[in-house]
């Protein structure tokens, strides 16, 4: 069966969060889909994690 997992940040921003959760995700060979508003937000969280 899936699994699925939810964040819901109030803490922290994405830019902050995101790179430890999808670290860990990534090591564990799993797999991560970030879902966005915009484009301009995508580009946004391209530029934070690359």
């Amino acid at each position: 069966m899936a699994e699925i997992g939810f964040y819901h940040l109030t803490r922290t921003t994405p830019e902050q969060a995101l790179p430890a959760l999808l670290g860990r995700t990534l090591e564990s060979g799993r797999r991560a889909v970030l879902r966005c508003r915009d484009e301009a937000r995508v580009r946004a969280l391209d530029d934070a994690l690359w």
